[in-house]
C-alpha cells in the first residue's frame, strides 16, 4: 500500500491535535500547542508533513527540524501514525531517508525515542538506525522520569542501504569473465606490493584463466544495475568446497556483497550435500579475515602462495545439512 507525504495546512490542524493526544499516541510524543503547529507551517528550518494513503486518507503527521542547519544534521522531530499495524511507519520512514539525504542533502538524520518505547525503537532499527546512547532520566513526566534514546543514521549508511538494495547476485556465465577480471584487478590493487610477483598473477588471473574456471566450479557475481561489483568461485573437492577469488571493487564495499556472497556459497553447498567450506586468505588482508570469522569461519593453520603467506580456514556445514534431513 503506497502512501505520499504532502505538506500540512490549516485545514489539517484539528487532525494533527487528535493524533497527537490519542490514548496510542500521547504517551510516546511531546504534544506541541495548536500554535506551535501553526508557526511550522512556513518555518525556514521546520517540515511539517501529512502522510496520506492511496486513498488520499490522513493516516499521520511528521515533523522535521534543523533544515538549515550549519552541521547539515535533520531531525526527526514526530512522527505520529494514527493507523497501527498497516506498515505506514515503515513506509513513512523510508520517504523520510529519502527526502533528508537526496532532496534536502543531509549529512546525518537522527531522532530521540523514549526507552520504553520498544514497537517504534525495532522499526527504527530495522530501517538502518543505529543506536547512539541514552538520555538519562532526561524528561520529567507526572509519574516520574524517563530516559531517551538517541538514534542516527549518515548519508554514507543510507547510500550504502540503497546500494545494497539495489544489488543482484546471481551465478556467472563465461560472457561475465573480462567484468569478472576486473574486479579482481580494481579490488586486489591497493595490496599488490604485498604480494610477491607470481602470487599477484594468481590472485588478478587473466580472461581466459577465468574461463577455464567455469568447468571446475560455480561462479558468482554481484552486479549493481549492469556494473559487476563482485565476485567469488568455488573448486568442487569431495566433500567440501573449497573458496577462492573472493573480491569487491572499492566502491561497493561497506553493502555487505561479501556476506551475501558468502551465503550462496553456503546455500549452494548445503544443497548438494557437501559437509565443508575451505578458503586460503593472506594475513594483512584484515577486512576479508574479519568477514569470514563473523560467518563462522575458523583459522586451521598456515600456506604459502608463491612466498606469500597464506592463512587456511574452514566451516564445518554438518549441523546445516543435519537440519535437511
Amino acid at each position: 500500500m503506497k502512501i505520499r507525504l504532502r505538506c500540512t495546512n490549516e485545514f489539517d490542524l484539528d487532525f494533527v491535535l487528535g493524533a497527537e493526544q490519542s490514548a496510542e499516541n500521547r504517551a510516546f510524543v511531546g504534544a506541541w500547542t495548536c500554535e506551535q503547529h501553526r508557526a511550522a507551517f512556513n518555518a525556514e528550518d521546520l517540515s511539517h508533513l501529512v502522510i496520506e494513503n492511496a486513498d488520499g486518507k490522513r493516516v499521520g503527521y511528521i515533523i522535521l527540524t534543523g533544515l538549515a542547519d550549519a552541521n547539515q544534521s535533520i531531525s526527526l522531530k514526530h512522527i505520529v501514525v494514527t493507523e497501527k499495524g498497516k506498515g505506514y511507519g515503515k513506509q513513512s520512514l523510508r520517504l523520510i531517508k529519502k527526502l533528508a539525504f537526496e532532496e534536502l542533502k543531509a549529512h546525518r538524520l537522527w531522532l530521540d525515542v523514549k526507552e520504553h518505547n520498544e514497537r517504534a525503537r525495532h522499526v527504527y532499527e530495522a530501517e538502518g538506525f543505529i543506536t547512539e546512547g541514552i538520555l538519562r532520566d532526561c524528561l520529567k513526566t507526572e509519574s516520574g522520569y524517563e530516559s531517551l534514546v538517541v538514534m542516527s543514521m549518515l548519508r554514507g549508511e543510507y547510500e550504502s542501504e540503497i546500494q545494497r538494495k539495489q544489488t543482484n547476485i546471481r551465478i556467472a556465465s563465461p560472457e561475465d569473465s573480462e567484468a569478472i577480471a576486473s574486479v579482481l584487478a580494481k579490488s586486489f590493487a591497493e595490496y599488490e606490493s604485498s604480494y610477491t610477483t607470481r602470487a599477484y598473477a594468481a590472485t588478478v588471473p587473466t580472461v581466459d584463466e577465468i574461463k577455464k574456471r567455469f568447468g571446475e566450479g560455480a561462479i558468482w557475481v554481484a552486479s549493481c544495475g549492469k556494473r559487476i561489483v563482485g565476485t567469488v568461485s568455488v573448486v568442487l573437492s569431495k566433500d567440501s568446497l573449497y573458496i577462492r577469488s573472493m573480491a569487491i571493487t572499492p566502491e561497493a564495499r561497506g553493502t555487505r556483497i561479501g556476506e551475501r556472497l558468502l551465503k550462496e556459497i553456503e546455500n549452494y553447498a548445503v544443497a548438494h550435500d557437501y559437509r565443508k567450506l575451505f578458503l586460503n586468505t593472506t594475513p594483512f588482508l584484515d577486512r576479508a579475515i574479519r568477514l569470514y570469522e563473523k560467518f563462522g569461519f575458523v583459522r586451521q593453520g598456515s600456506d604459502d602462495l608463491f612466498g606469500t603467506p597464506l592463512l587456511t580456514m574452514e566451516k564445518s556445514l554438518e549441523s546445516e545439512s543435519s537440519k535437511r534431513r
